[in-house]
């Protein structure tokens, strides 16, 4: 009868605090992190914690998490969670250092699944950041619209020369929609293409951006902004608000 495998004690994970400066990147990591990458991963640990821990030989060279090594110096972290592999060789680092991206990568998604969980994670209702998920805003609008892999479709969509202003809406995150939403752009933005910027703009991306704005709105850049909500009945609007989705 097979008994079922188990780990030697001896190769059994253990997880340590290490000094940022004791660790070292590894000069041929393939694996890029780009500078809104990097914020992402500083959002992530300032919301949940340290959650993975970098991977790194008895000697502090690092085998996975360049970019977190990367998040932590830029918040000023002293210390992070390091798992220590020991054992094994330079070619198996080196192989490691790049399956642990790639495998990942290789995964899918149940489409029906993640609409539901990012369309309840942007609801009014919930008290946290949806782009926390590593989504941008205009990917989680895409994701909420589509029927296709929605990998599939970022690409398509970062890939797509963008020429519309509508398109840009839809792209932007949700500090660059609270500037696209300031009363004194709002109408030339919005106004030109009201019908397909309605389509792009969820209504907690629009009370975020209210509640950024420095002056109250006229009537007028009031009744542009209900016409270009999805739905307009699920913003919270403020208290000095008086154009009203009928």
């Amino acid at each position: 009868m097979n008994q079922p495998a188990s780990l030697a004690a001896t190769s059994r994970l253990a997880i340590s605090y290490r000094a940022v400066t004791d660790l070292i990147p590894d000069p041929r990591n393939a694996r890029t992190h780009p500078k809104r990458q990097i914020e992402q991963i500083k959002a992530s640990i300032a919301a949940f914690g340290f959650t993975n821990p970098i991977l790194a030989d008895p000697d502090g060279h690092i085998i996975a998490g360049h970019g977190r090594l990367q998040a932590a110096r830029a918040m000023g972290l002293a210390e992070v969670p390091v798992i220590a592999l020991s054992g094994l060789s330079e070619t198996q680092k080196r192989a490691l250092r790049i399956a642990d991206n790639k495998i990942a990568l290789n995964a899918g998604w149940d489409l029906e699944i993640l609409q539901l969980e990012l369309s309840e994670l942007a609801s009014l209702d919930v008290d946290i950041d949806p782009t926390l998920t590593g989504f941008t805003t205009g990917e989680i609008d895409l994701v909420l619209s589509s029927t296709d892999d929605p990998d599939d479709e970022v690409r398509r969509l970062r890939s797509a020369q963008v020429h519309r202003k509508t398109d840009i809406i839809y792209l932007c995150d949700a500090g660059h929609l609270s500037l696209a939403l300031e009363p004194l752009r709002m109408a030339k933005i919005l106004d030109a293409r009201r019908e397909t910027a309605r389509m792009v703009i969820a209504p907690w991306l629009v009370q975020a951006a209210l509640a950024r704005l420095d002056r109250k709105l006229s009537p007028t850049e009031q009744r542009v902004v209900v016409d270009a909500t999805r739905t307009p009945h699920k913003v919270r609007w403020p208290e000095w608000w008086s154009e009203f989705p009928k």
